[in-house]
């Protein structure tokens, strides 16, 4: 029901939500007329399991293209990075690689470079990040 109702309702993806959300409210002021209370009450939920970008089509690629560029740009500069809220940090070595590679990054999302070039950037943050944590494991023990 929760991809019908959007695809009757919603000429545009990025508008899903919002159609969801309010046929979500019209459906619980009809239970309500009719008393259906608590768990017995039929919801079709209010998010999308889609992310955000892939909802504009072409658009979401460039969109998403800045996002990276943007997060890559930060890292490189601060060497800060967010993961589940928290702020951390990498170390001055795995952040001087990732301004190394700034320029095949940078060509990569301009599409200038194959794929490839992609899979190493991320590869490299992954990288980073995970010595940022095996660090802070360390100085535990």
């Amino acid at each position: 029901m929760r991809s019908t109702v959007p695809g009757n309702f919603s000429s545009f993806q990025a508008t899903d939500p919002i159609v969801l959300l309010g046929f979500n409210k019209v459906l619980d002021q009809i239970q309500d007329e009719y008393g259906v209370k608590g768990k017995d009450k039929l919801d079709i939920g209010t998010h999308i399991d889609n992310d955000l970008f892939d909802k504009f089509g072409m658009i979401g690629i460039g969109l998403k293209g800045i996002s990276e560029i943007a997060e890559y740009e930060k890292l490189t500069i601060t060497g800060e990075y967010k993961k589940n809220g928290v702020t951390r940090k990498i170390s001055e070595e795995d952040q001087k690689n990732l301004e190394d590679f700034r320029t095949l990054f940078y060509l990569y999302q301009l599409g200038l470079l194959p794929s490839e070039f992609g899979s190493v950037s991320r590869r490299l943050q992954k990288i980073a990040e995970s010595r940022e944590k095996k660090r802070k494991t360390m100085k535990l023990y």
